[in-house]
């Protein structure tokens, strides 16, 4: 009897040896999603957007902050799914500008995007009867954006949008990656106007160097302004 006990407290040593074995020679949970922080999801934090100044647009302006508005909202978008866009851009845009919640966003590994702002695409809008036409009450802009390394990322955004009603807020930059309240005021968005080879030669003009900077400029205020 003290032989078989013997063996069977020896057994359930040794059992317990091989479990404590296999663990350390096949740690699954430490490369599981999960327990890895190294494969978080993305969030709006990994694509920083940083404005580089040109003079076809001041970046603090009422239509700096509008604009800015529109291009970050749609470029974010396309990233990390409609969640991104900025409060109030459902409102502040036309039915072209948002993208259907069923197109599923690109999922590019994190990067920079520089964005900057190109002179409008025609001398006189006024001749195509398909556009608002340009004047106190209707601006008209130029967006061109590239990420580097990020493969067909260059882009540009033409669109025409209506000065009326209540103001967006003036010299908005700050730590934020996207504002905590609306920033449109009442302006709308009339026309996306289609990009074509020749307007987007406007692009190729890139007002200097990329600097290297990694996190969003102007940005956004960090309270409700």
């Amino acid at each position: 009897m003290g032989l078989r006990r013997e063996w069977r407290v020896a057994g359930v040593v040794m059992s317990a040896v091989a479990v404590l074995l296999l663990a350390a020679c096949n740690p699954a949970s430490d490369d599981s999603p999960a327990s890895n922080p190294s494969v978080a999801t993305p969030t709006i934090e990994n694509y920083p957007i940083v404005w580089l100044e040109t003079p076809n647009l001041d970046l603090d302006s009422a239509d700096g902050t509008f604009v800015r508005g529109i291009a970050e909202s749609r470029y974010l978008r396309s990233q990390l799914g409609p969640d991104a866009y900025f409060p109030g851009f459902r409102e502040a845009s036309v039915s072209a500008y948002v993208w259907s919640d069923d197109l599923s966003p690109r999922h590019n590994p994190p990067h920079t995007t520089y964005m900057w702002v190109a002179p409008f695409p025609d001398p006189d809008p006024q001749n195509n009867p398909t556009w608002h036409p340009l004047s106190a009450q209707v601006g008209g802009v130029a967006v061109c954006a590239t990420s580097p390394g990020i493969p067909v990322a260059d882009d540009a955004v033409f669109f025409t949008y209506s000065r009326s009603g209540r103001t967006p807020p003036v010299n908005q930059h700050g730590p934020r990656q996207k504002p905590v309240r609306n920033i449109f005021g009442d302006w709308r968005g009339l026309d996306f106007i289609e990009t074509t080879h020749l307007r987007m030669q406007r692009c190729s003009n890139r007002p200097g160097p990329l600097p290297a900077l990694h996190t969003s400029r102007p940005g956004w205020p960090s309270q409700s302004e």
